[in-house]
């Protein structure tokens, strides 16, 4: 599956629960615990965006946040596999930098860190023209199965 955060592309391959304790378990229906396990989830991302060192690959906490966030709510609803991966394609920088993200969130690592190109009909250089028209061919924004 893939999803596209404003310029965020960000694909998710899991299915097991979330091994990390830093992550919360649960969204309580409480209005003073919905907001105690938001700031705790905000935490909980700031600290693995720290721990993994993102911003040493240039890749933005915004960026991180807005896919931590996709992540989470499709872990929540069952929809992920077993392998806590999580793939960002970052289109808000040109395709000349390397923009492509595989983050492994088991073994708090980037395992990949590369290029990428987007779709025919997109832009030259930057992603400014998307589609999920079928044969487009341009980059999509949304959701990709």
């Amino acid at each position: 599956m893939q999803y596209l955060f404003g310029f965020l592309l960000v694909a998710f391959h899991s299915v097991g629960l979330f091994q990390h304790s830093y992550l919360p378990t649960r969204i309580s229906s409480g209005v003073n615990d919905h907001q105690f396990t938001r700031l705790n989830f905000e935490d909980s991302i700031q600290h693995l965006y720290t721990r993994i060192g993102l911003s040493t690959y240039d890749l933005s906490y915004e960026v991180f946040r807005y896919g931590m966030i996709g992540f989470y709510t499709l872990k929540q609803e069952g929809k992920l596999g077993d392998k806590n991966l999580l793939t960002i394609i970052d289109f808000a920088k040109p395709s000349t930098v390397k923009r492509f993200y595989t983050i492994d969130l088991d073994q708090l690592q980037v395992k990949y860190h590369t290029y990428v190109s987007h779709g025919k009909n997109t832009g030259e250089n930057l992603a400014k023209s998307f589609s999920n028209a079928v044969h487009s061919n341009q980059s999509s924004l949304g959701v990709c199965e």
